[in-house]
């Protein structure tokens, strides 16, 4: 299958971001009709996507988000369904970058509309973007994104993909700080970044793990 890896390769990859997290990462690209062929299977109820380190045929190692799509009761966190591809086709901020948007400048000053779902408001989404950089999780493993909500996010006919977000969400003094991966979808020419379209809504309702995990999953135990 095309844009996929083997999962000895992804278990290397994989192993590479736990040992040394590459905290400098902002957010990935992922293709909207790459994002659309892994979840052709009707039984696919989401995308796993594990963060990731290396690369294909010599090239210098960069972060990943490793994709796999998920059947099951995602209430119990779902099986990844590996036989179905490792899809390997994100690109990472830096290098593949809207450098003028505010997820990247961090700059939440302007006027942009809340749009009704799993949406948060664009201070929430700067704040978070701003926390993570500031300190991030380097526990996190991998997010789960609803397939529902994937749809939702790509029904723009111009959208040409995906910009996933690092966030971490700080609820309080004695709660544990929640990974996020905040989604917005992009428009134009992805050879010069792509821009991110606010003004489309900044999705939140992926889920990290721990503790949204498929435990017995070869991506998550390290283990062929």
């Amino acid at each position: 299958m095309p844009n996929t890896i083997d999962l000895t390769t992804a278990i290397s990859w994989i192993s590479a971001w736990r040992a040394n997290p590459n905290t400098g990462v902002k957010a990935f690209f992922i293709p909207v009709i790459d994002f659309s062929s892994l979840m052709q299977d009707e039984n696919c109820i989401g995308v796993r996507a594990y963060l990731a380190y290396g690369n294909t045929d010599g090239k210098a190692p960069e972060s990943k988000l490793l994709l796999v799509d998920v059947e099951g009761d995602i209430s119990t966190g779902g099986r990844d369904i590996i036989s179905n591809g490792i899809y390997d086709f994100t690109q990472p901020c830096p290098s593949t970058c809207d450098v003028n948007s505010p997820l990247y400048t961090l700059n939440g000053s302007g006027q942009y509309p809340v749009v009704p779902g799993n949406t948060i408001p664009i201070s929430e989404a700067v704040l978070w973007a701003t926390q993570w950089r500031a300190n991030p999780d380097t526990t996190v493993k991998a997010f789960f994104i609803p397939k529902d909500d994937i749809t939702d996010l790509l029904k723009d006919s111009t959208c040409i993909g995906v910009r996933a977000y690092l966030g971490l969400e700080i609820v309080g003094k004695k709660a544990a700080p929640v990974p996020k991966l905040m989604l917005v979808n992009v428009e134009g020419d992805i050879t010069n970044g792509g821009t991110d379209n606010i003004v489309n809504g900044i999705f939140d309702f992926t889920q990290p793990c721990p503790s949204t995990c498929d435990v017995s999953s070869s991506l998550y135990t390290l283990i062929p």
